[in-house]
């Protein structure tokens, strides 16, 4: 008997095996993939920055422009409250654009 158990024993412990060969290499491949993800997310944040350097500068300076050209529409028409409140709106953009080159620019 103990012959006839070592028989039933001995496929279960290769198939074993070849689940631990096959664990080692999907930990491989997983290891492989988390280093291509970090230098992924990398990638993408140095674009970020670049991105936020040139094209959010741009923004900021069209917003600051679009803000000025509304509050000399809102002096020209001191009643008009839509002139005025388009003035409000600009320049609070035009602050937030700012805010966000000041913050995110430290990086640079």
């Amino acid at each position: 008997m103990s012959q006839q158990t070592t028989r039933l024993t001995k496929p279960e412990e290769e198939e074993l095996a070849r689940k631990r060969i096959e664990l080692s290499e999907l930990e491989s491949a997983l290891a492989d993939q988390e280093l291509n993800l970090t230098a992924l997310r990398s990638e993408i944040s140095a674009f970020e920055r670049t991105y936020l350097r040139i094209v959010g500068k741009r923004y900021a300076e069209l917003d600051e422009i679009e803000a000025e050209i509304a509050e000399e529409l809102a002096r020209v028409r001191p009643t008009s409250e839509s002139t005025q409140a388009v003035a409000l709106q600009a320049r609070d953009r035009a602050t937030a654009s700012h805010a966000v080159i000041a913050f995110k620019g430290r990086d640079f």
